[in-house]
Formats: C-alpha cells, sequence, structure tokens
C-alpha cells in the first residue's frame, strides 16, 4: 500500500516547525546552510512568498507535521518552477517525501500546466537525489565543488523533470 500524506498550506503557527527541522544539524549537513532563527524562517518564507510560492506543510494521514514542500519561482510564461522537499529527520525513508513530492507535480503539471519543475541538490545528499532520480528528475547540470561542508567540497547539481517526460 502506498504511503498517504496531505498536503495543507503554511501557516504561521507551523514556522517553529520549520525551524526545528531546518536547524536539525543532518538538515543543515544536507543543504549546505546554517542554522537560522524564528525571525530568518519568516523572512525566507516571506521571500519565497513574494516569487507566487505555494508552500505546504506534509501531515500524515493522523495530521502528524513530517515536513513542508513548495513550489516557489513560479513563471507563468515560462512554464517552469522550482520545488524544495524538507522532511523532519525521523521521518525520512519512508515514502513520506516521494507521496508529498507526487504530489506536489501533479499540481504544477496538471493544475498549473507547467512544462518543467526544477531544483537543486547538493552532492553529499544522496538520499534526496536518489529520491529526485526516482521520480524522474535529470541533471541538467553540476556545480563542481559549489558547497562546502565538514571540511570537504561538494557539487551541487540543478535537476529538471519535464512536463513531458512525468506524463511517461
Amino acid at each position: 500500500m502506498a504511503v498517504q500524506v496531505i498536503l495543507r498550506p503554511l501557516e504561521y503557527e507551523d514556522l517553529p516547525d520549520v525551524k526545528q527541522w531546518y536547524n536539525d544539524p543532518s538538515t543543515l549537513m544536507m543543504i549546505g546552510h546554517t542554522p537560522k532563527s524564528l525571525t530568518d524562517i519568516e523572512e525566507m518564507v516571506e521571500q519565497m512568498e513574494q516569487t507566487k510560492a505555494n508552500i505546504y506543510v506534509i501531515e500524515s494521514r493522523q495530521h502528524e507535521k513530517l515536513g513542508w514542500i513548495h513550489l516557489t519561482s513560479i513563471n507563468q510564461s515560462h512554464g517552469r518552477a522550482e520545488i524544495g522537499l524538507m522532511l523532519d529527520r525521523h521521518h525520512q525513508g519512508q515514502g513520506h517525501g516521494e507521496a508529498a513530492m507526487l504530489q506536489m507535480l501533479s499540481y504544477a503539471f496538471d493544475h498549473l500546466r507547467l512544462n518543467k519543475v526544477f531544483l537543486t541538490t547538493r552532492g553529499i545528499n544522496e538520499k534526496a537525489r536518489g529520491l529526485y532520480e526516482k521520480l524522474g528528475f535529470k541533471i541538467e547540470g553540476t556545480f563542481k565543488d559549489h558547497c562546502f561542508v565538514n571540511g570537504k567540497y561538494y557539487d551541487t547539481y540543478f535537476m529538471s523533470l519535464f512536463e513531458s517526460d512525468w506524463r511517461h
């Protein structure tokens, strides 16, 4: 049986959860950022919303918060948007990310009628890259030694999925 998740719009009350997920040491290592305060998280969400973002909390069927997912930089004229996913580390590897991505990609291609959804991921984040490739994303470009994590440089991958590939 496939894992099912619920996507609901992000609310102000969810920001402490986003801060917790974002500041988890294993997450920080995978995304290559520094910890953020609640004010930083609020500002980040406000900036995302200025790009016509669709930001959702991922919940289990029992309404447990699992993470968040978003489409940002939505550009209808060019038919593209950027997708981002972050799961609480206790809920990774259980199919929740895949279920959320499938719902968001369906929204992007079926409702928004986009041609392309893209993302970036760090070379250190092999689990994420594996998920994206499973969903049909392909690497369009590699930024060599683009991020520095724990004393080592890693590549960053620019990946995309086209609507025509999604249909097949």
